[in-house]
């Protein structure tokens, strides 16, 4: 099953990048390079054990890929938290019990499509959609004053799917800062052991360089 994953994944790579260079060839489009850092705030939804949203963050460097005016293919490099947390509550306090941080390697592969790339000016409002494919490299378990790798006990390899909406504004020539908010779900378990899967927001903030 890995294996037929991994050989999809590998031939939409391989499609998408052959169709972007053959797109670029025929546009007046320029690739972007996007460094972006960001927020996460994810959980495990939908498995045995109940937890709660806990905050991460993610950095990424990007490369966006004109198709036409309005639509290009976004790949690259991530780095990105995801985990949950358990807790107790005493009246209005609450207290921590145990976290999970999982630290992601991740490739995605998107399409981004810009609603009013006619404006030059002003603010570009965009739409994005794909797939994730993640490695786990790290994980660690937080409770009680200790630290436990937990790293093996995780499946190494999940996929999330994301939506998400943004916005970028001109700030020099051929410079472009831009904010974005999507939604992940991952299509595969986290745990060897339970059915959670890893679900969440993901708010992050960039600048496009044309190359």
């Amino acid at each position: 099953m890995k294996q037929t994953i991994t050989t999809v994944l590998f031939a939409l790579a391989c499609t998408q990048a052959f169709a972007a260079e053959q797109s670029v060839m025929n546009t007046n489009e320029k690739l972007k390079l996007v460094p972006s850092l960001g927020y996460t705030y994810f959980n495990i939804q939908g498995g045995d054990t109940a937890y709660e949203s806990k905050g991460g963050s993610s950095a990424a460097v990007l490369i966006q890929m004109p198709m036409n005016a309005d639509l290009e293919l976004e790949s690259g490099l991530e780095y990105i938290e995801t985990g949950a947390k358990q807790s107790v509550s005493f009246g209005i306090f609450s207290f921590d019990t145990s976290n999970i941080t999982i630290k992601n390697l991740a490739i995605p592969l998107r399409a981004k499509y810009s609603f009013n790339t006619t404006q030059a000016e002003g603010t570009h409002w965009y739409g994005k959609a794909g797939l994730t494919p993640t490695y786990v490299m790290a994980a660690e378990l937080e409770s009680m004053g200790t630290t436990q790798d937990i790293k093996s006990e995780l499946n190494s390899f999940n996929i999330l799917t994301q939506a998400g909406v943004g916005a970028d504004w001109q700030v020099t020539m051929g410079g472009r800062v831009n904010v974005d908010f999507s939604y992940n779900y991952g299509l595969n378990k986290v745990s060897k052991n339970d059915n959670g899967r890893a679900a969440g927001f993901q708010l992050q903030a960039g600048y496009s360089i044309e190359l």
